[in-house]
């Protein structure tokens, strides 16, 4: 049985759970308080014991394309990128898989997670492709805050 494809599958289940979630229980705050957070105050009010969500979906070359990131960049590094979020994110849970921007299939291959140094309000994600080298991808990611 193909790894990889279990683990697309299970990282895109996740992706629809926590994006149905987010929707039905608005668990990022008022509208007021996202509109607040997006203008720079990152510290939007959140519900007690519901854990805050941010997803972004960003292109093979680094530009955000929707989400409620503030912002992505590749990096100076093949397949490396940074995602700028509204609020520290440096204690949260990241998941990222490699998907489409559109419609259509994507490119097969690894999408890997970790806190960006020295950037609290920043995730790096890391693509490959199914050899393990660094090759740009399009990626969904989400950080899950408790």
């Amino acid at each position: 049985m193909n790894t990889t494809l279990i683990t697309h599958a299970a990282a895109a289940l996740l992706l629809g759970t926590l994006t149905v979630a987010a929707q039905a229980a608005d668990i990022n705050g008022s509208s007021r308080d996202r509109a607040a957070a997006s203008q720079g105050d990152v510290q939007p009010t959140f519900r007690a014991g519901r854990p805050r969500v941010w997803d972004a979906v960003v292109s093979e070359t680094g530009v955000l394309q929707r989400g409620g990131a503030t912002g992505a960049s590749a990096l100076n590094t093949t397949g490396a990128y940074q995602i700028d979020f509204p609020v520290d994110v440096s204690q949260c849970t990241y998941v990222a898989t490699l998907g489409s921007i559109d419609v259509g299939t994507p490119a097969s291959g690894q999408a890997v997670t970790a806190r960006r140094v020295s950037v609290p309000t920043a995730v790096f994600v890391q693509t490959t492709d199914d050899a393990g080298t660094r090759v740009q991808r399009a990626f969904h990611v989400v950080a899950v805050c408790a």
